[in-house]
């Protein structure tokens, strides 16, 4: 039988042992680039031996492997030509692999990926997506540095060649790097000049995005009836459109940021049906960090509402299953709830465990310093309490967090207070917990937890 110069006949057996290894499934690799699910089927059956080398390359990409793993020695087994590259990265489903990415939190493989199929013979619009979903995916693992380089490179594309959808993307993760930097204001200021430019464009998808992107800068920064108000417009502009499956991370996500403004004004209601919402979208499409946060937050909700009993239930549960913090948001969520389940030593041990590397920006610190103040104030280490919360406050001033701060300084004496020292059923900063509780009658929504 004839064979192409351009395909190579694929080593099923060290295909087969990788997929397992990396727990990856057919019907995902065949979706990340391109082809049809029996494809792979077939070719894990030896029904098919041959395959196209840049479909193969792409493969090799995704698995993190050397080519030559993928592929039986002949003479046709050679690394791919520059133009194969190029057919690669062209066959590649970026914005598969982006979903992907996100539900399973898995940026570092989305990074490799995108690194070893980038290459200049791309057209510049692919070229653009690229350094965008590159930015990304350095983002999410706090290489703001690298995120900030290949995010420049897609603005200098759009300059270059008037790529609008590739300029609003990096526009909206401008914004992500700016937060996730822990500079607060300057995300604000961001989101806010993109919301004006889409209103003038009526570009509804892009300011929709930028809505969803500002409550959650609100959210940060302390000003929790904006960044509702902001998630609600979102909310009711994507209501106008046609919802498809893949409009559930979105919806999972903004209600995720409702519960948590919910849980930071004390309406634990509001907050378990934001959550039962959220988690609805984020089990339909396997959503991992949307169920992962959720299920923290749903424990957080139970301990606050004095379900202490359920909410340690929930939280073991969840370490059982995900065993550790994935980010700082996990963090956070996971030490308030040790220490309103009255369990300090537990909180401090969580925050001191995973508060090493990356090193976690001004606003992150700063919130995990003050969940570490009040633990040091339950246990009654009043002196070292204030040293820890007034460092809290600074680390929060540097990332802009002023609504916070002025919350936060209302309590500044409430480590002072004996009467106070070892309560620890409320909320994170205030004696105003209490009264909402005992007010709030909470009957949160019934979910499954994982």
């Amino acid at each position: 039988m004839a064979v192409r110069s351009n395909t190579v006949m694929i080593n099923r057996i060290n295909l087969r042992r990788l997929l397992q290894e990396k727990g990856i499934q057919q019907k995902d690799i065949a979706a990340q680039v391109g082809i049809n699910r029996n494809t792979v089927r077939r070719w894990l059956k030896g029904e098919v031996k041959w395959a196209r080398a840049n479909k193969v390359y792409a493969i090799s990409a995704i698995l993190d492997c050397p080519l030559n793993h993928l592929i039986q020695q002949t003479p046709s087994a050679t690394e791919p030509t520059p133009q194969e590259r190029a057919q690669a990265a062209s066959a590649l489903n970026i914005s598969e692999l982006s979903r992907l990415a996100t539900q399973e939190g898995d940026y570092e493989l989305m990074e490799k990926l995108l690194l070893v199929l980038r290459d200049p013979i791309l057209p510049p619009q692919r070229q653009g997506e690229i350094f965008n979903e590159l930015a990304l995916a350095c983002a999410q693992q706090n290489k703001l540095n690298q995120a900030t380089k290949y995010l420049d490179l897609a603005k200098s594309l759009h300059l270059q060649f008037d790529l609008p959808e590739i300029s609003a993307k990096a526009t909206s993760l401008e914004a992500l790097i700016a937060l996730e930097s822990g500079y607060i204001q300057e995300a604000i200021t961001i989101n806010q000049q993109a919301i004006a430019t889409n209103k003038e464009k009526q570009n509804k998808q892009n300011l929709i995005r930028n809505l969803a992107d500002l409550a959650m800068c609100w959210s940060r920064y302390g000003k929790y009836d904006q960044s509702l108000a902001y998630s609600q417009k979102a909310l009711e502009l994507t209501s106008q459109q046609h919802i498809s499956t893949k409009d559930f991370h979105f919806f999972a996500t903004i209600w995720l940021v409702r519960s948590e403004n919910w849980i930071e004004k004390g309406k634990y209601r509001e907050a378990a049906d934001a959550l039962a919402k959220s988690m609805q979208y984020a089990k339909e499409i396997a959503f991992r960090y949307g169920i992962r946060l959720g299920t923290l937050q749903l424990a957080l909700v139970k301990t606050l509402t004095g379900n202490n009993k359920e909410g340690e239930s929930i939280l073991r549960q969840w370490q059982e299953k995900y065993r550790t913090p994935q980010n700082m948001h996990d963090l956070i969520f996971l030490s308030w709830t040790w220490r309103t389940l009255g369990q300090p030593r537990r909180s401090i041990e969580a925050i001191e465990k995973f508060h090493q590397n990356p090193k976690p920006n001004a606003y992150y610190s700063g919130r995990l310093l003050i969940e570490k103040a009040l633990n040091y104030r339950d246990l009654q280490l009043k002196s070292e309490s204030k040293i820890i919360w007034q460092h809290a406050l600074r680390q929060l001033g540097e990332a802009g967090a002023e609504e916070r701060i002025k919350r936060y300084n209302t309590f500044s004496d409430f480590c002072e207070h004996e009467e106070h020292a070892t309560d620890h059923n409320y909320g994170s900063l205030s004696g105003h917990y209490r009264a909402v509780m005992e007010n709030n009658n909470s009957s949160s929504t019934p979910m499954t937890y994982l």
